[in-house]
């Protein structure tokens, strides 16, 4: 196609990939000639305006290099365009909080039927809601879990963690073995908490991960426990060393470790951040604190959540997060009170509201190579998942 400009150039649009070329001069656009889009190779006519005197489309050759501009193409919305220069991806939340309390409370009246073995199911059936409520680049995301996973995990889980945690903590005071014997536990079972923490969020994201699709292809982690514990070990040590100071860069460190080690199919996801580069932030929020009354906190929380975002790579796509203090904080204080003023029976409404505060200030740009990305399934259990849920990590993908 091609349009007019009041100079002496003619607009060209590819009509494959929307491309856009200006010739600078009509006079190069010779009737007989073939055309060949300059971005993807496609040949097509150049239907000409008035000029020449009325003519039938004429085939031309592409101008050189030297006539011609390239110009980004407008892209409809909703159209993903292959092979056209940077896009953005946008991520939406469809759920509603009604459907969301009706199964709520089904899973709820079950769950204490069963004196809690249906919470497995109902962990399932949210998730899976969840999931099929958000969408990105016109796809929707898949949750993949079973229920009787989550209920072999948290099986494993209390044999490994639960029951000696319990024995060591609270078999002393309850034999009343004395003060060393009392104080002996308490350490053994803290040193047991330390050591269970980094394993219970590396299983729970392993497995999450590895129950979590887009288009049809999984996602994985693959880090090492053992190297999360030796990181999670010297921060914590270095945090309780410094007094906190080293809180923030101990928190950059560890979201690193989780993002390097992700993969959606072949592709690795990569986070570029500094670990100093929310040191600033952190230092600012703690001294307000005593003059916001806290609030400052919800400040470095949006900071955090933004350098986190904006700092994490896909397939040659980057993150963006848009979230700012004032509005996760009016979010968060809306949640409380709507939570307290229901007794709780909100959760769905909260829980929907944090997905599309979310979903709404974040997007994926950048010309992302999706047609890279292979499947690569990989078997995993649901111990990590059990841990999780029995030390409260937070680490919960729906």
């Amino acid at each position: 196609m091609a349009s007019l400009s009041t100079d002496d150039s003619i607009q060209l649009t590819c009509t494959h990939c929307r491309s856009r070329f200006r010739v600078r001069s009509r006079a190069s656009l010779k009737p007989g000639t073939k055309s060949a889009c300059a971005s993807c190779g496609t040949k097509f006519f150049v239907v000409a305006g008035p000029f020449p005197p009325a003519a039938p489309p004429q085939r031309i050759t592409a101008p050189s290099s030297a006539d011609v501009d390239a110009e980004p193409a407008s892209v409809p919305s909703g159209e993903q365009i292959p092979s056209q220069g940077p896009k953005t991806y946008r991520l939406s939340f469809f759920g509603v909080g009604g459907s969301l309390f009706g199964m709520h409370l089904v899973n709820l009246c079950l769950t204490i039927l069963t004196l809690g073995l249906y919470s497995f199911w109902a962990k399932v059936k949210v998730r899976s809601y969840l999931y099929s409520q958000t969408q990105c680049a016109g796809d929707r995301f898949a949750y993949h879990g079973a229920p009787r996973e989550l209920l072999n995990g948290a099986g494993r889980a209390t044999l490994l963690f639960g029951l000696p945690y319990l024995t060591l903590s609270l078999a002393p005071r309850y034999f009343e073995m004395g003060a060393a014997t009392l104080v002996t536990g308490q350490l053994l079972s803290t040193i047991l908490l330390m050591l269970f923490l980094p394993v219970a969020v590396t299983g729970a994201r392993r497995y999450r991960l590895s129950r979590s699709s887009w288009r049809g292809i999984r996602f994985s982690f693959r880090g090492k426990a053992i190297e999360f514990m030796t990181l999670f070990l010297k921060g914590s040590l270095l945090t309780t060393i410094t007094l906190g100071a080293y809180y923030p860069l101990f928190e950059v460190r560890r979201q690193a470790y989780l993002i390097d080690h992700s993969y959606l199919g072949s592709e690795r996801f990569s986070f570029d951040g500094d670990r100093y580069g929310l040191a600033r932030s952190f230092v600012g929020s703690v001294l307000l604190l005593p003059f916001t009354f806290g609030c400052s906190w919800f400040w470095y929380m949006a900071a955090r959540q933004r350098y986190f975002w904006n700092h994490s790579t896909l397939c040659g796509g980057r993150f963006v997060c848009t979230v700012q203090g004032w509005p996760l904080l009016k979010l968060k204080l809306g949640n409380f009170l709507l939570l307290i003023g229901s007794l709780g029976l909100a959760w769905p409404w909260t829980t929907v509201r944090n997905a599309r505060f979310l979903f709404s200030n974040l997007r994926l740009n950048g010309a992302m190579a999706v047609e890279r990305i292979a499947q690569d399934e990989r078997a995993v259990t649901a111990t990590g998942e059990g841990l999780s849920s029995f030390l409260d990590t937070g680490f919960d993908l729906g």
